[in-house]
């Protein structure tokens, strides 16, 4: 059986380290893909988006993780 699984992460630079503010996950079985959303309240910040994804194959399973450059957001 083939699994594809993603889990997001929306993290937060604060007091010098990235902090967990949302989070989201999908698991699809015989798919070729899967689609996760992590929303949170606008707060002024340094942000990042983490995705990690996973693809299993009976036994055997990849995984990888991607981090996006950091953006300064502003809001009203």
């Amino acid at each position: 059986m083939e699994v594809v699984r993603v889990r997001v992460h929306l993290e937060k630079f604060e007091d010098g380290e990235w902090r967990n503010v949302a989070e989201g996950r999908d698991r699809n079985q015989d798919a070729y893909q899967a689609v996760a959303i992590a929303e949170a309240q606008c707060q002024r910040g340094r942000y990042r988006a983490v995705s990690v994804h996973f693809a299993s194959e009976g036994t055997d399973t990849d995984s990888e993780r991607h981090e996006s450059e950091a953006v300064q957001i502003f809001c009203r």
